[in-house]
């Protein structure tokens, strides 16, 4: 089974992106290697060609000032072949939507793990990273990290917060409903802790929202115990510090999480 990656929007909408293999993903780095290759030519003979200018001859070194152009973008060719790598990655994944035309043919795409496209900045460290890869000594690091992510993340998706998706194995999204509870009847919570909802963060809401609807899928045992966790954690941020004994920490979250929803949306 293909494994998927699941998120919750701030819009309560559960997201589920299939993830991409570690054999669709040497597939398309073999593409995409292909046309670096083939970039790189033209990159090394305007080099070349431009260090047939005066002043820029005498910056390189005597053998490869002295060869003829042909022979010197040869040379330069492999000395290129590691910018011209990391402007195609960068720039492609960056600027078109997380794709390289190896990712657009075989229909994968790079994604943030909160399901958005990477920005230049993400794309940058993870593709800085992708020398690990290539350098000698270091070759196949990232594809044993790759076996052994659950995920099938390389060392540059962790760093950059990216994961790769398969495109057209993704299912609807499905729109989760709000918990519902009346204001007037909180079970656990008193005044201070209603006063202090507003020091829970929305990402903290998403989490505890996400837990109580994904939590059913784990066994029941692990559900409480990390349910327990979780109220220990919220009960010091409701009530200042003061970590309050909770006789069913579900129960606890589904309340703060209702009450906090109807607070944001009002009367």
């Amino acid at each position: 089974m293909r494994p998927t990656w699941t998120i919750l929007t701030p819009e309560n909408v559960l997201l589920t992106f299939a993830l991409a293999s570690p054999v669709e993903r040497a597939s398309a780095l073999l593409v995409d290697t292909l046309v670096v290759l083939f970039l790189n030519i033209p990159v090394a003979l305007l080099i070349a060609a431009l260090t047939t200018l005066g002043p820029l001859q005498d910056l390189l070194p005597g053998r490869l000032a002295e060869a003829e152009l042909m022979g010197r973008a040869a040379l330069l060719y492999v000395f290129t072949l590691i910018i011209t790598l990391m402007v195609y990655y960068i720039l492609s994944e960056g600027l078109w939507s997380g794709q390289t035309v190896g990712k657009r043919l075989f229909r994968l795409r790079v994604l943030t793990t909160d399901g958005t496209a990477p920005d230049l900045a993400a794309a940058t460290i993870r593709n800085v990273l992708r020398l690990v890869d290539y350098f000698p000594g270091t070759c196949g690091v990232g594809f044993v990290v790759m076996l052994i992510s659950p995920h099938f993340r390389r060392v540059g998706d962790y760093a950059a917060g990216t994961l790769v998706v398969r495109e057209g194995f993704t299912p609807p999204p499905t729109v989760v409903p709000h918990l519902t509870l009346p204001v007037s009847q909180p079970r656990f919570l008193d005044a201070l802790a209603l006063a202090n909802l507003n020091r829970l963060a929305d990402k903290q809401i998403l989490a505890l929202r996400y837990f109580l609807i994904r939590g059913s899928n784990v066994p029941e045992g692990t559900q409480r115990l990390v349910a327990s966790q979780l109220a220990e954690k919220v009960s010091a941020l409701l009530w200042e510090g003061e970590q309050r004994p909770v006789d069913d920490p579900i129960a606890f979250l589904q309340e703060v999480v209702a009450l906090y929803d109807q607070r944001r949306s009002g009367p």
